[in-house]
């Protein structure tokens, strides 16, 4: 691609702007499932591709949006390296530009940190069509306000995202996967908030029906210090390591509803917290920082309950999308719509994909 090649979707966007005309972007659509309902005209990004820049000396890799997370992990692996954010749905086709978009992070979250935390830098066309370019190796906001991090969980509302830059961290030398059993959730949340400090390579903790599967991730010697703690407590046995992929890409058996007006509901709350007594069969990842809810109860009345623990709920599936993520707070939605007039002032671009008023 060119100087100019991205013109055509420039024009696009810029006839919306004038027109008014609500534009769906479109890459892979591999989360469509996920947040509100896309409406508007499409806006086709899955053209957008190429790696631009990679330095394994830097730990920075640059990328057009519609680059398949495959594509990008294979040239880092080919170099020792990867993406520490574990960005979920590489097997299924997912572009950079979607994860970003979407904000999710694998397993190792907790320990390794969220998408906000490798982004350093983004291009994008804002909806009046205006290219724009923060962070990275090219510019940094006068007032010390990282204009590209918004864009990690935006779902696209806030600008058509062209380029991003990336921090990348070498693999692990080596990476092994266990399972025991700890048949109550209390005593497990209780384990993973202990391991989190005595287990130097832990980059993973899950727990469901009974039985705790850890990730180990490092050096030979620290996984081996690490395996020999367990094995004094524990009788280890070794887990599939495609469990963490299979969790935060939602394939994972518990995921499968079969009962009539089921819903999954995802629970971020402080990893420590004691167990939450809601209707339903939980699975608990993220080291106790994130619990999966399967359940028949209202949305709302689970919000409601959690309200007081700080927690959020969002809605996988099985309810009005128009309320899947956790509803803000009056000042927080306020704070929303001033960054989305900012950025999108004729609210064309993904409308309705993050909350019903954005």
């Amino acid at each position: 691609m060119g100087k100019d090649s991205y013109q055509t979707w420039v024009d696009q966007v810029v006839t919306a702007y004038q027109e008014k005309q609500a534009l769906n972007i479109l890459g892979a659509s591999t989360k469509a499932f996920y947040g509100g309902n896309a409406t508007g005209k499409a806006l086709d990004m899955t053209s957008n591709q190429g790696i631009i820049d990679y330095d394994p000396a830097e730990l920075v890799i640059v990328a057009r949006a519609g680059t398949s997370l495959s594509e990008i992990q294979s040239t880092l692996e080919a170099k020792g390296q990867m993406l520490g954010f574990e960005p979920p749905f590489a097997d299924a086709g997912a572009t950079v530009g979607g994860a970003i978009a979407a904000g999710l992070s694998g397993a190792g979250r907790p320990y390794r940190g969220g998408v906000r935390d490798y982004l350093l830098g983004s291009k994008i066309i804002n909806g009046k069509g205006e290219v724009l370019q923060f962070g990275g190796r090219v510019m940094k906001n006068v007032a010390g306000f990282d204009l590209f991090r918004p864009m990690a969980g935006a779902m696209g509302t806030l600008g058509v995202l062209l380029e991003v830059s990336l921090r990348v961290v070498p693999l692990p030398e080596l990476e092994s996967s266990y399972q025991f059993s700890v048949p109550e959730q209390s005593d497990a949340i209780k384990a993973m908030s202990v391991y989190a400090k005595a287990l130097s390579s832990i980059s993973a903790a899950a727990w469901f029906e009974g039985e705790m599967r850890v990730r180990l991730s490092g050096s030979q010697f620290a996984v081996k210090r690490d395996v020999e703690l367990l094995q004094a407590q524990f009788k280890l046995n070794e887990a599939d390591d495609l469990i963490w992929s299979s969790i935060s890409a939602f394939k994972h058996d518990f995921f499968k509803t079969t009962e009539k007006d089921q819903l999954i509901a995802v629970i971020n709350l402080a990893a420590a917290s004691s167990p939450i007594d809601l209707p339903g069969t939980q699975l608990i990842d993220w080291g106790g920082a994130r619990r999966y809810l399967k359940t028949t109860a209202d949305i709302s009345s689970i919000r409601d309950q959690l309200s007081t623990l700080g927690a959020s709920a969002t809605c996988l599936w099985g309810t009005d999308r128009a309320s899947n993520f956790q509803p803000l707070s009056n000042g927080l939605m306020a704070l929303h719509k001033r960054l989305k007039l900012a950025f999108d002032p004729a609210q064309i671009l993904n409308p309705g994909r993050l909350y019903p008023d954005l």
